[in-house]
C-alpha cells in the first residue's frame, strides 16, 4: 500500500515561507561563525 501524498494548493506561498526560514538560518549560522572567528583571534 502506497502512502498518499498531500500537496498544498498554494505551493508558491509554502516555497517562499521555507526560503525565508532558510535565509534566517543562514544569517544565524553566519553570525555564529563570525563570533567564533573574532573570539579566536582576540582571545
Amino acid at each position: 500500500m502506497l502512502p498518499k501524498l498531500h500537496f498544498t494548493e498554494d505551493t508558491f506561498a509554502l516555497k517562499f515561507l521555507l526560503q525565508g526560514a532558510e535565509r534566517l538560518l543562514d544569517v544565524v549560522v553566519a553570525n555564529i561563525d563570525l563570533h567564533v572567528v573574532v573570539t579566536t583571534f582576540l582571545g
